[in-house]
């Protein structure tokens, strides 16, 4: 045995070697990484396999990893589970063997000294009643006692049951009710203490509840049938707690009684099969007994056999003696024990051909829960004092004597010139030996017999192989002698020795003792690039890899899945183009004879989406006042579209377009390439204009210079056609000529037209300075034809005849006179920075113009009247033919324009109707913090810079949380730039604030608050 505990380690190469397990150390960890005590490098073994416990015996191992097949005496080990390790066993890892030899056997507990090996360990185990079951799980902490009842104010539950039974398995529900009893609004938690939190379900698990509400929650517990569920009482605890209510909590005791339930396991009888002769006159075997159940239970043990020929003893804890035939012992829930029993013959035999069979049975009965009992069988022979097994041994010893005469030498001799090569392909020379005695001694003889029947067979196997013959009989002839031979790789010879007596007797062949050969392996060199910078390359770039590879006989290039075998041409160096559309990573895998596995080397290849780049995105000004403008500036490349926001529009890459924000504006630019996007981002802050004491320049209204019209007659049935002409003076935004049947607009100043007319006209030149105008009128008349006059020819005294006019009668002309023109309202419009045109209409008194106005907002009505000999604006009386109303929109409204002339004859109206709409209420503030310094609370909150213009300034909120008092106001601040408050409350504990924006309600004109600050700050709770 050896001095210390040690674990010997068998390689797949038959290599062994052996490891001390350190005392001091207490753990061995075994695994492929070089921190491990025990290096198992090959693959299906984890990093960090498996560790072994040996702090006390027995020894344990633990198996941290699925990897690979790991076994224990045969039988697979599942992971994370705690085995037992006896002497001598042993542990399989992926082809290691790994065998537990103990310095020292465990000392037993059985008082006999002729205990079974397996029974030393069992024995040493503690009793059932002081038994840890490691391997089981222990019942969840509870509580000493029933915990007394904690109620509160503010948390009041109510329980209708306080005593609930269940059986494991069943599931026992209670109703607890939860009742508000604080002024604000509260979430509530509820759980139970005293109980494994698996066996608890509480739905729901958490309640909202206002002032005074109640809410019922249904606790329900269900226990495992495991044994860590004891029967028996449980004090438990139910426990409602609430975040709003810092420190209150409602604790109320229950007690929860588990019903017992019976489950029982008995193991196999070790060992099953007992061997006994005169010197041993007892068998021993161990039966393990398991108490599933959750209460400790009674059990009974009885031995009995076929014939009736044995006598059976139980060795129980706490007996004095052993008990015959039958014993009993109680186990505790959830414990298992192991129980010795001897198996005694009554009587023996002393001459006998064969021995006597005893097979018997060991009944476990359990004495409560109506369990059927177990039963395992065993079988005991019984060996004579004298049997054939001393016939055998003298027929043996005469076959032993044949053999040693005539079998070939059971040890050839096999020598190596060299056992280790420096390089691969070196001859070495082996010489053997397989004569059985020296020619010289006086058995030559018996050498000489032997020879002549000898077959001898050289043999080799490479480290990872099997043994292969290389040289046959036939090859070799002599007994003695020697041969050449290159090895491929590291590995072992053997020389074989047979003749006709090992042909009939295999176990009689000769084997050498192998010789082993090292052959110094070389590894394989790989380099490996690509000519990507970084191994980085876009989508649909082509990228090249070049390798070069040294001492390889085999190279293969694995990507995506493929493994592709490179031929001769590119085993030493090669080239290899690709393009990409994913991240790729390329192995080169490379292996030759002498390298015991292969060697690769990964290339991982990332490929990147191009992205869209924002070379320049400029917003300027930054910073303008309402009315003013911005210009939009940018270049993006790389892109497939580009999107600005809040235009909603798509431009080009490249652009420079202006915008006239009304407030705030956050301008977003969005390129997109495929599914790639980038993004940038300008703000503009817009001031509301300040109205200045600057007086400001009156414009001027046109002068008209000239406005004729040529001829001013014209003579119904001529040509029709007239020359109107005009000068115009001064600034102008407008030039206008109307008539009944014309209106040209967008004139020169000074130019001239021809229109023909067919009737009497009145045209009318309007010059125009934004709202300040000049008209002038010129007329053309059209007159009926004159009549006409022949001449009647008579004799001059000379003969010469003479015309005297005849007057020819044509009927008078009747003048009709000609009616008056009706008045005409070039427009009745309404203007404003916040008025908004919706929609035009002809009503039954004259067309109507609709505008949509907010509230408190200024509207001007304009308007321009022609032809008229008087116009008012119902509501403010006579006005000027060209003029405006100022107005402040307070609520809806029509106005109507009336036109007239002809003493009141002929009369036109046109209207204007405001519809006013809700003015936009200010924003709340937001985000209100605090803190308690000394004797004092600090509030700050945040507000809308944007919107500062359009409130008075703030008003604070607070409330008394411990009493229950409601919110009442307790300061207003009058500056909206102000966003700080102290405050000075007796005592600073459990108060809450909110705070208001104040407004002007610019209907009423009375001042308003906005809405409540987004979230409320509490100062902490009273003691």
């Amino acid at each position: 045995m050896p001095t210390h505990d040690q674990l010997e380690i068998i390689c797949p190469s038959g290599e062994i070697e052996f490891y001390d397990l350190d005392p001091e150390k207490g753990v061995t960890n075994i695994g492929r990484h070089p921190e491990n005590d025990v290096v198992i490098d090959v693959p299906g073994v984890a990093s960090f396999h498996a560790v072994i416990d040996h702090r006390q015996r027995p020894y344990h191992i633990v198996l941290l990893s699925e990897e690979g097949e790991t076994t224990l005496g045969g039988q697979r080990l599942a992971p994370n589970v705690s085995t037992g390790l006896r002497d001598w066993d042993a542990i399989e890892v992926n082809g290691y063997t790994l065998i537990l030899l103990e310095s020292e056997a465990v000392p037993a507990l059985a008082p006999s000294p002729e205990s079974h090996p397996h029974l030393e360990e069992e024995a040493a185990a503690p009793t059932p009643e002081t038994t840890a079951a490691p391997l089981l799980l222990q019942r969840p902490a509870g509580l000493a006692a029933l915990p007394p009842d904690q109620t509160d104010d503010l948390i009041v539950t109510e329980f209708p049951d306080r005593e609930w039974t269940v059986a494991v398995e069943q599931t026992v529900a209670c109703q607890v009710t939860i009742v508000n009893g604080g002024g604000i609004v509260a979430s509530f938690d509820v759980r139970v203490e005293g109980l494994d939190q698996s066996w608890v379900t509480v739905s729901p698990p958490q309640v909202n509840l206002n002032e005074g509400e109640r809410a019922t929650v249904t606790v329900s517990i269900s226990p495992p049938r495991l044994p860590t569920s004891r029967a028996g009482v449980h004090p438990l605890a139910v426990v409602v707690t609430s975040p709003n209510y810092p420190g209150r909590m409602s604790r109320m005791g229950v007690t929860l009684i588990v019903t017992p339930y019976y489950e029982f396991a008995v193991g196999e009888l070790s060992p099953k099969q007992q061997r006994v002769s005169w010197r041993r006159r007892s068998g021993e075997a161990v039966i393990p007994i398991t108490n599933k159940g959750n209460s400790e239970t009674p059990f009974r043990l009885e031995g009995e056999d076929d014939e009736g020929g044995c006598r059976f003893e139980f060795q129980v804890s706490g007996e004095e003696v052993s008990l015959v035939r039958q014993a009993e012992l109680r186990l505790p829930p959830g414990k298992d024990f192991s129980v010795p029993v001897r198996i005694t013959p009554v009587s023996r035999r002393l001459v006998a051909l064969r021995k006597r069979v005893y097979s018997f049975t060991v009944t476990t009965t359990m004495l409560e829960g109506a369990q059927t009992p177990r039963s395992v069988m065993g079988q005991l022979k019984s060996a004579p004092l004298i049997g054939p097994g001393l016939l055998a041994l003298i027929t043996l010893c005469l076959a032993a004597l044949v053999v040693f005469l005539l079998r070939p030498n059971p040890e050839p001799g096999l020598e190596a010139s060299i056992t280790a090569t420096s390089m691969p392909n070196e001859k070495l020379t082996l010489s053997y030996d397989a004569s059985r005695f020296a020619d010289s001694s006086p058995e030559g003889v018996l050498n000489s017999l032997n020879a002549l029947f000898l077959k001898l067979t050289l043999e080799y196997k490479a480290r990872d192989g099997e043994w292969q013959i290389l040289r046959t009989p036939s090859e070799l002839t002599r007994p003695a002698g020697a041969i050449a031979h290159i090895p491929p790789a590291s590995g072992w010879y053997r020389l074989r020795a047979e003749n006709w007596l090992s042909a009939l007797l295999a176990l009689l062949k000769g084997t050498s003792r192998e010789v082993a050969v090292y052959v110094t392996p070389i590894e394989p060199r790989i380099e490996f690039e690509s000519d990507a910078e970084g191994n980085t390359v876009l989508v649909g770039q082509p990228v090249t890899l070049y390798w070069e590879v040294s001492d390889a006989q085999t190279l293969r290039l694995e990507y995506s899945g493929i493994k592709e075998t490179l031929q001769d041409a590119e085993l030493e160096s090669g080239q290899r183009p690709f393009v990409l559309d994913k991240d790729t990573t390329f192995t080169l895998v490379a292996g030759n004879s002498s390298w015991p596995q292969e060697v690769q080397k990964s290339l991982p290849l990332k490929v990147l989406m191009p992205t869209p780049v924002i070379v320049r995105f400029d917003v300027n000004p930054q910073t303008i006042t309402q009315g003013e403008s911005v210009s939009i500036n940018w270049e993006v490349t790389g892109a497939d579209s580009v999107r600005i926001e809040p235009l909603g529009r798509e431009d080009l890459p490249q652009g420079d377009i202006g915008d006239q924000p009304r407030e705030n504006t956050d301008y977003q630019l969005t390129a997109y390439k495929g599914d790639a996007t980038n993004r940038a981002a300008r703000v503009v802050y817009v001031n509301t204009p300040v109205p200045t004491h600057t007086p400001t320049p009156t414009p001027a209204a046109p002068e008209i210079q000239l406005f004729e019209v040529t001829p001013k007659e014209v003579v119904l049935g001529d040509n029709q056609e007239v020359r109107l002409a005009w000068s115009v003076t001064g600034e102008t935004t407008n030039i206008e000529i109307t008539a009944p049947d014309l209106k040209l607009s967008g004139l020169e100043a000074q130019d001239s037209i021809n229109v023909t007319v067919d009737e009497t006209t009145l045209f009318v030149l309007t010059a125009y300075n934004g709202e300040l105008s000049r008209s002038t009128p010129a007329e053309v008349r059209v007159l009926e034809p004159t009549p006409t006059v022949t001449p009647v020819p008579t004799l001059t005294p000379t003969g010469t005849p003479t015309t005297t006019p005849t007057t020819t009668p044509t009927p008078t002309p009747t003048f009709t006179p000609t009616p008056f023109p009706l008045p005409v309202i070039a427009y009745f419009i309404a203007e404003g920075s916040d008025v908004t045109f919706t929609d035009s209409r002809d009503g039954p008194n004259g067309p109507i113009s609709e505008y949509s106005v907010e509230a408190g907002s200024t509207a001007v009505l304009s308007w321009e009247v022609t032809d008229a000999e008087k116009v008012t604006l119902l509501g403010f009386g006579d006005q000027a033919f060209k003029d405006s109303q100022t107005l402040i929109v307070r609520e809806s409204k029509t106005y109507q324009l009336t036109a007239e002339n002809n003493g009141g004859q002929n009369q036109v109206n046109a209207f204007v109707q405001i519809n006013m709409t809700p003015p936009q209420m200010p924003r709340p503030p937001y985000n209100i913090t605090g803190q308690v310094v000394a004797d004092t609370v600090e509030l700050e909150w945040s507000y809308y810079r944007a919107e500062m213009d359009k409130i008075l300034g703030f008003r604070i909120y607070r409330a008394n949380v411990a009493t229950g008092g409601d919110f009442v106001p307790v300061h207003t601040v009058t500056d909206p730039l102000v966003w700080t408050w102290v405050d000075s409350p007796s005592p600073t504990c459990g108060k809450a604030y909110y705070v208001v924006a104040i407004y002007l309600d610019v209907i009423t004109g009375g001042e308003k608050e906005t809405d409540a600050s987004d979230n409320s700050w509490y100062s902490p709770p009273c003691p």
